[in-house]
C-alpha cells in the first residue's frame, strides 16, 4: 500500500499526506507546523482503495443509501419534497439496522459515529458478492448479523454509487480528494455523454426534415395526429358515416315491412288472368264479368 501510494502515479498526494497516512513522523518542525491535509488525505485514501488514478472513474462517489432508481429518475424525476420523503424513510431503516448491529444505547452516546458506520455498511453491501466469494465457507464472519440478518440484506437494493456525469449524482455529496487531472477527465466524460445523447435527436430531426427539403412520412403522420383541424374533420366524418349507416338500416327495415305487408294483402285475394292480358287480384268468390264494350 505504501508503494502504491507513493509510486503509483506521477500525480501522487503530498508527502505530508503520505507520511500521515502511513503513520510516519514528520520530524520536529513539520510535526509542529503542518496540520493534517484533509483533501490530500482523502486523495491518498482513494489511491489505497485501489481506484485507478489515471481514469475518470477515479471520481466515483462513496457508496450510500439512495432511495431512487438511476434509470427511473431519467424519465420521471422526483421533486425535492418527494425525494426528501423517500430519503427520510430509507434513513430510518438504515438507522434501525445500525441500532441492531451496534446497540441503540451505544450509538446514542456517540452520534458522530453514525455517518461513518452508515458508509461502512453501504460499502460492505456493495461489495457483498466479492466478499462472499473470498471468505472461506467455515469463516466465523459468515455467522454475524452482517450476513444473517434479513434487514441488512433488504437495504442492499438502496446502495448505489455515482459518477459526476450521471444524472443521479446530484443526490450525493460532492466528492473530495480529486486531483485536477481527474476533474478534467470527468468533465470530458460528462460532455461526451451529452454529445451521445444528442446524436439520436439529430438523426430524428434529419429524418423528419429530409435533406431534400420534402416532408417525410413520419412528419406527415405527426402533423396529421397533432393538427386540431384534422381531428375535427375526423370527428365530423365519423358522425356522417354513423348517420348514413343509420339511414341505411332504417331503409332496409322499411323495405322489409313493406314486403311483409304486401304479402299479407296478397293472401286475401285470388289471382286471375284479366282479358287485358295482366294478372289481377280479386276478392275471394268474385266472378269475373265478361262484358264487351
Amino acid at each position: 500500500a505504501h508503494t502504491r501510494l507513493n509510486c503509483g502515479s506521477t500525480a501522487a498526494p503530498s508527502s505530508a499526506a503520505c507520511l500521515l497516512r502511513e503513520g510516519h513522523s514528520l520530524g520536529g518542525v513539520r510535526s509542529h507546523y503542518i496540520e493534517i491535509e484533509r483533501a490530500s488525505n482523502q486523495y491518498a485514501g482513494r489511491i489505497v482503495a485501489g481506484l485507478d488514478v489515471n481514469s475518470a472513474e477515479f471520481a466515483a462517489s462513496f457508496p450510500d443509501f439512495i432511495p431512487v432508481d438511476p434509470e427511473t429518475c431519467l424519465t420521471q424525476p422526483l421533486s425535492d419534497r418527494a425525494y426528501q420523503a423517500k430519503k427520510n424513510q430509507v434513513d430510518k431503516e438504515v438507522m434501525e439496522v445500525l441500532n441492531e448491529l451496534f446497540g441503540r444505547e451505544y450509538l446514542r452516546r456517540f452520534p458522530a459515529m453514525h455517518r461513518f458506520l452508515r458508509i461502512g455498511l453501504a460499502s460492505h453491501l456493495i461489495h457483498l458478492d466479492t466478499i462472499e466469494e473470498l471468505l472461506p465457507e467455515r469463516c466465523a464472519l459468515r455467522n454475524t448479523a452482517l450476513f444473517t440478518n434479513p434487514a441488512v440484506q433488504e437495504l442492499r437494493k438502496y446502495v448505489k454509487i455515482a459518477f459526476p456525469w450521471d444524472n443521479h449524482y446530484k443526490y450525493y455529496a460532492d466528492a473530495s480528494g480529486l486531483p485536477p487531472h481527474v476533474l478534467i477527465m470527468a468533465e470530458f466524460k460528462k460532455q461526451g455523454k451529452k454529445i451521445d445523447a444528442l446524436v439520436p435527436k439529430i438523426e430524428e430531426m434529419l429524418e423528419s426534415h429530409q435533406m431534400t427539403g420534402t416532408v417525410s412520412v413520419s412528419q406527415i403522420r405527426r402533423i396529421v395526429e397533432s393538427s386540431p383541424t384534422i381531428r375535427n374533420m375526423s370527428t365530423v366524418l365519423a358522425e356522417v358515416s354513423a348517420r348514413l349507416q343509420d339511414q341505411q338500416r332504417f331503409s332496409n327495415a322499411a323495405a322489409a315491412d313493406e314486403d311483409n305487408s304486401m304479402g299479407r294483402v296478397g293472401d286475401q285475394f285470388d289471382m286471375f288472368d284479366h282479358p287485358d292480358g295482366h294478372r289481377r287480384h280479386f276478392p275471394p268468390g268474385y266472378t269475373l264479368q265478361n262484358c264487351k264494350l
